[in-house]
């Protein structure tokens, strides 16, 4: 055993031993190799490989002197297109990789973020057709507020050119049809008619003899199908119906009197409506004095027609003269509307002693009052009573009363019924006989047959608001939202949230009541159109700093709020408070500011693109971000802490 052990000791000696000089050797080869390679190899890449053919070391590397991606010994490709500086063109090779795209359509390309479109409004519903946003004026100046227009040395007023021989005996008849405040009504319900049935049925009576059909304002504003053209769609279809006359309303210079200048130097297939507002003045907001020029530019004092029968008939058009503070301040700082009682007298005398008209109507965008009996009595200058027929509005009232013969209607409003009157006129004595008054039957509205060219005009308009309109905005409304309560509440919510998002800290967050309450079950869809009918108006939300004896009290009182958790108001303390653009800066009538007297404006909510962010708007992105939250109608009672109203202290 020990002689087999020393023996294989031996061997593995013996191994290691041979193992130790042939390495040394193999070394001494490979650096004979080496020295070879570099002293009698001469180094030919005829391949284009980067190697020796001979020796196989490598020559070169990979380079790209031209800039093509690809190297330029062997042809490999080194890179791909690379546009790190967002400029279209490959860094590399400068070749162009793109051409520009917005894909997002804000008019920036979405590559190098250059301005590639500007807005364009095609279909002139004052939305640019690529990114949909609403489209101011162009006017450098005041682009809310109309120019004012040269004082002229005459009236203002329209007159048709018939001429027709008065019959000096006889009786003849002439009709009246009035609407009022039709706010934007184009979709037919189980109340309303729509816009498609009362201009068939306008067009059906102003193609007939001795017939006069005159608005009494309020038109255009209410509704999404409207105010998405600021209300082009309805003057389109009343133009085409030939409306014989409208009046200026309050709620018609909710965007601004530019936007209404717009609106009444718009004609259809070459018709023109009167539109009359005989007591708008110029006014100057420093001096806070009314002017002496009459804003014919946006609405005349009167029309004139000659009927077929003989008479000249005399429309004079007014707003009531309180009604200033009925709009937003910042949109009529630069008009006034003067007395319109006195204004209708006045207009009247002209109409009856220089213009010769046998029969004067009054158009007023106001409810009738005791006031109003002044127009019945008989004028000295023209020895005739003022007026013969009017036709008032703004209450929303379905109502008519008769003095001293003369007879005042109104006829609702949204477009529910038509006023009609039919006088009978004395040829010998120069004078109305009778006067006979109904509201048409929505049953014989209806059963005018639709125009065709109407309802294809509608349908144009259609094409861009139908896509807004129905969108939804949830399904998680649970409840009755009534107008006055819960869901100015939720508003006032909405308004608050969207304050801290943009790092507004306010106190709270005031707004006036809905235009209407909606009602819905889980699961039934809420959308753009039907939040619009609710909150039709266009009113940017405003922050401001107030004293708490500034009026606060009164608009604690009488308006709903977000409460961030303040329980008494102190009236030396100031408030931040976010509130609609009317509240914040709403005028009596003498035009000084009397909800809050010494407001100090610090900012307005506003879009990413610097646009105004209206209060509809605030509120339709607050569900679209809450998908999941159920909003119950009972969270939203004033009971409820987060609208609950501060005692007030000294």
């Amino acid at each position: 055993m020990k002689n087999k052990t020393s023996l294989y000791l031996i061997s593995v000696a013996f191994l290691l031993s041979s193992c130790s000089l042939g390495g040394k050797k193999g070394q001494e080869n490979n650096e004979q190799n080496q020295n070879h390679n570099s002293t009698i190899c001469t180094h030919v890449d005829s391949n284009n490989d980067h190697l020796c053919d001979s020796c196989n070391i490598k020559l070169t590397s990979h380079k790209d002197l031209d800039n093509d991606h690809f190297c330029d010994v062997c042809s490999f490709k080194m890179s791909s297109h690379l546009d790190d500086n967002f400029d279209h063109m490959c860094d590399v090779c400068n070749e162009k990789m793109s051409e520009h795209e917005d894909k997002n359509n804000d008019h920036l390309c979405d590559i190098c973020n250059l301005k590639i479109t500007e807005h364009v409004d095609e279909n002139n519903d004052n939305y640019c057709d690529i990114c949909k946003s609403k489209l101011e004026d162009d006017e450098e100046d005041d682009i809310l507020n109309a120019p004012i227009p040269e004082k002229l040395s005459y009236r203002a007023g329209y007159e048709n050119t018939k001429s027709v021989t008065k019959p000096t005996s006889g009786t003849t008849t002439i009709d009246l049809y009035g609407i009022n405040d039709f706010h934007g009504a184009i979709n037919a319900d189980s109340y309303e008619l729509g816009l498609a049935q009362i201009g068939s049925y306008m067009k059906s009576k102003t193609d007939k003899a001795n017939t006069l059909f005159i608005d009494s304002g309020d038109t255009w504003q209410g509704s999404l199908e409207s105010n998405y053209n600021y209300g082009n769609l309805i003057t389109d279809v009343f133009s085409y119906a030939h409306l014989s006359a409208r009046t200026i309303g309050n709620h018609d210079f909710d965007w601004g009197s530019r936007k209404l200048l717009n609106n009444t130097a718009r004609s259809y297939n070459n018709y023109l409506i009167p539109t009359l507002g005989a007591n708008i003045y110029n006014f100057d907001w420093d001096s806070k004095t009314v002017g002496d020029v009459q804003m014919y530019n946006l609405g005349k004092e009167y029309a004139i027609y000659t009927l077929d029968n003989g008479l000249r008939v005399g429309i004079v058009g007014v707003i009531g003269s309180d009604q200033i503070t009925s709009i937003s301040t910042n949109n009529v700082k630069s008009i006034a509307f003067t007395n319109h009682i006195e204004k209708i007298k006045d207009v009247s005398d002209y109409l009856r002693t220089e213009k010769k008209c046998d029969i004067v109507v009054a158009s007023e965008h106001d409810g009738y009052d005791y006031e109003e009996e002044e127009l019945t009595n008989v004028s000295y200058v023209s020895g005739k009573k003022y007026v013969d027929f009017v036709f008032n509005a703004h209450t929303h009232r379905k109502e008519n009363y008769t003095n001293n013969g003369v007879t005042f209607a109104q006829a609702g409003c949204n477009g529910q019924t038509v006023a009609h009157a039919t006088l009978t006129y004395n040829y010998s004595t120069n004078s109305i006989t009778s006067t006979d008054f109904e509201y048409e039957n929505s049953f014989d509205i209806k059963n005018v047959s639709i125009d065709s060219n109407i309802q294809s005009i509608i349908n144009d308009y259609a094409k861009t608001t139908n896509e807004v309109g129905n969108k939804v905005l949830t399904n998680k409304m649970n409840g009755y939202f009534d107008k006055n309560e819960c869901l100015a509440n939720l508003m006032c919510e909405a308004i608050y949230e969207r304050c801290l998002s943009n790092g507004l800290n306010v106190d709270f967050t005031y707004a006036n009541n809905a235009r209407d309450y909606l009602s819905y079950s889980i699961g039934e869809n809420l959308t753009y159109s039907d939040l619009y009918k609710a909150f039709p108006f266009d009113n940017a939300v405003y922050i401001i700093n107030v004293k708490g004896n500034q009026c606060l009290k009164e608009l604690v009182n009488y308006n709903c709020i977000y409460n961030s958790g303040i329980s008494s108001v102190s009236s030396y303390t100031t408030y931040s408070v976010a509130a609609l653009d009317y509240l914040a800066f709403h005028c009596n009538s003498n035009r000084q500011y009397d909800y809050f007297p010494r407001v100090q404006e610090v900012d307005f909510l506003k879009k990413e693109n610097g646009e105004i962010y209206t209060y509809r708007e605030i509120l339709a992105d607050y569900l679209l971000a809450n998908p999941n939250k159920i909003f119950n109608s009972e969270d939203y009672s004033s009971s409820n802490t987060r609208f609950s109203k501060p005692s007030i202290s000294n």
